[in-house]
Parts: C-alpha cells; structure tokens; sequence
C-alpha cells in the first residue's frame, strides 16, 4: 500500500487516542514516584485500553515504514503544518512506549507480589523503584523516542504524525538520509524539548519558509517534501 492510504486511518486514531487520553486522564500510564513533605506515593501500569492503543499505533508506524512513497517534487512551505505534525508524533511517540513500559512493570509488581493489577499505587517504597522511574525516562527520551523519527526518516517514510499532513522528512541532496543522521537529529530534537521555550523560539526565528526548513533542517541539510 502507498503512504498516503494510511492518511485517514492514522486520524481516526489520533482522534480516538486524544479522546481517550482526556476521559481517561486520571489513570497512570507507565510509571510515577514522588516524595513531597516526606510522604511517599508511587504508581504504575497501563489500562487494557492503553495497551490496545499502543498496539494499534505500533501496528500502524510499522505499516507506514513498509509502505510505498512516490517521490514529491514540492517542499512544504506551511512550517506551521509541520508544527502541529510534530506535536501529534511528540505524543505517539511518548504514549506508545510508555504503555508497554507501564505494563512490564506490572509484570514485575506481579511477580514480586503473587498479585496482578492493571494500575498499581502504593505508599511502602520498594526497592529498585527509582531505578524503574529513570530508566523509563532515559529510555523514552534518548532512545525510543528518537528512534520513532530516525527509523522512518532513514527508510524516506513518514511518521504517523506527517502522514496525516502528507509530507516526510528527506535529505536535501536527494539520497536516503543516513541512519547515524537521522538518529543524531531526533536525538537532538527530543534533547532540545528539555529546554522547551528556547526551542519553541529558535523554531520560528530560525526558519526559512521558502525552502520548507527550521533550524534543525539547516544542521542536517533535510526537508519537507509532499509525497504522493
């Protein structure tokens, strides 16, 4: 199937999940810890409907990476377009895997416990519970995230996200983006929402309209390009 045939299947399910995500925004998806006043809470896993999403939305992101792509010739000018695009991928690419790491922790409080439950919310510190919390977090930003842009730039496709607008990420001498770039200039993407206002501004002064490019296209000589 071409790229472009998933269009209307990937916004059914960025509106289903977005609407799940709101009437279901008082269960933990993944993992949490906090110590406020020396009170002590932490939470964890994955609703059966968090899991079902991030099984249709992996099902969906491995389609497009085998789909089929014809070359486009028109760079995408509409930067904004790209923004919103970037913004439904920033959270695919965080919900996704953090459904799955929620679940596998469960799977850990189970077999710790002898006690299986979907969401899991204590008082009593555990050990190892810390390491759980950053290592989820490192893993999901320097490396599931990232590799969520890197694959599908390195194989010409586009992401979930840019598939809905209809244009992928290419480089500009027209050759197949390099795994190692594609992968540096996700992690630098994913690195620069850590200082989120200065990369919200370098975005629109450091734009070029035109040419369809921010500043992260500059660094690493890519595009915009519509694909048909």
């Amino acid at each position: 199937m071409n790229a472009k045939d998933f269009r209307w299947f990937v916004l059914g399910y960025c509106v289903l999940l977005i609407a799940a995500l709101e009437f279901r925004s008082g269960e933990t998806i993944g993992i949490n810890a906090d110590l406020y006043n020396g009170e002590y809470s932490y939470q964890e896993g994955s609703a059966p409907w968090a899991i079902g999403f991030a099984v249709v939305g992996s099902l969906l992101y491995f389609l497009l990476l085998g789909s089929k792509v014809a070359p486009g010739l028109q760079r995408v000018p509409y930067l904004f377009r790209r923004w919103v695009a970037g913004l439904v991928d920033f959270i695919w690419a965080m919900v996704i895997p953090t459904a799955f790491m929620g679940f596998a922790v469960v799977l850990s409080e189970y077999r710790r416990t002898g006690v299986f439950d979907w969401l899991v919310e204590r008082q009593e510190h555990q050990s190892g519970d810390w390491l759980y919390v950053f290592g989820s977090i490192f893993l999901l930003m320097f490396v599931l995230a990232p590799s969520y842009f890197a694959l599908s730039w390195w194989r010409g496709k586009p992401t979930l996200g840019s598939c809905i607008f209809g244009f992928r990420i290419v480089a500009d001498e027209g050759t197949q983006l390099r795994f190692w770039k594609a992968a540096l200039r996700a992690l630098l993407g994913s690195m620069a929402l850590l200082g989120w206002p200065c990369w919200i501004l370098a975005y629109w002064l450091k734009r070029d309209k035109s040419a369809g490019k921010f500043w992260l296209d500059a660094v690493f000589e890519t595009h915009a390009e519509f694909f048909g």
